[in-house]
């Protein structure tokens, strides 16, 4: 695949975890993101969130906070933590797409800085750029 790609994870997935993940949905084989050499990749770990944190309705509704999420909290991150992160992600996801989509030069720096130089808290997030492989000149089958 020759797109870019911005992938967010959650922070504290173990091996076991990203096992019993792959085993429940039969994935077997390379992983896409390592083989992902095409595009420029940026991988988001959020290291206070956990899965459904990822979504709007974890912090909109009270009631699924407090009866089915707030026992998958991650270490002492609490729901304001959880606010607070998915702002970043969700500003991420806006600085990509303007990047991708616009060609914000000023969206793409955003996107390589680190996240204190763009304001975001200690202990939020890691972000990893990994620009595309250069692609080599194939002269095969060519007319010279």
């Amino acid at each position: 695949m020759t797109i870019p790609l911005i992938y967010f994870e959650e922070g504290d997935q173990s091996l076991e975890d990203q096992d019993r993940l792959n085993s429940r949905f039969h994935a077997d084989g390379p992983s896409v993101l390592n083989q992902w050499v095409r595009g420029d990749l940026i991988t988001v770990r959020m290291l206070g969130l956990f899965h459904p944190e990822f979504c709007s309705i974890a912090y909109r509704n009270e009631e699924l906070w407090e009866k089915e999420l707030s026992n998958l909290q991650v270490a002492d991150y609490n729901r304001a933590d959880g606010l607070i992160g998915y702002s970043w992600v969700m500003r991420y996801t806006r600085a990509f797409l303007d990047f991708q989509l616009k060609q914000d030069v000023q969206a793409g720096a955003f996107l390589k800085a680190p996240p204190t130089t763009n304001g975001v808290p200690n202990h939020t997030m890691s972000v990893k750029f990994r620009p595309r492989a250069p692609v080599a000149n194939n002269t095969v089958g060519k007319p010279k």
